[in-house]
């Protein structure tokens, strides 16, 4: 058995590294921990926004995440 990238045939081991595409919209995942809060202005939950690219895979974690609360005390 034997791979072949561009014409070129691979040697049997070869390394490869997979990085998933840029993230699209239609593809974006956004689970909430909690169903319903009660609306005392106290409860929190936690949402996930999870960015996929094309193919469904994710979309590394970057250094820049935020954190976001509301209303802001």
């Amino acid at each position: 058995m034997c791979a072949e990238v561009d014409g070129a045939i691979l040697p049997e081991l070869a390394a490869v590294s997979l990085v998933a595409g840029v993230p699209t919209a239609d593809r974006i995942v956004i689970p909430a921990a909690s169903r319903s809060l009660p609306t005392d202005g106290a409860s929190q939950t936690v949402i996930t926004v999870q960015l996929k690219d094309q193919y469904r895979n994710d979309v590394a974690e970057r250094d820049d995440s935020r954190q976001l609360v509301y209303p802001e005390y």
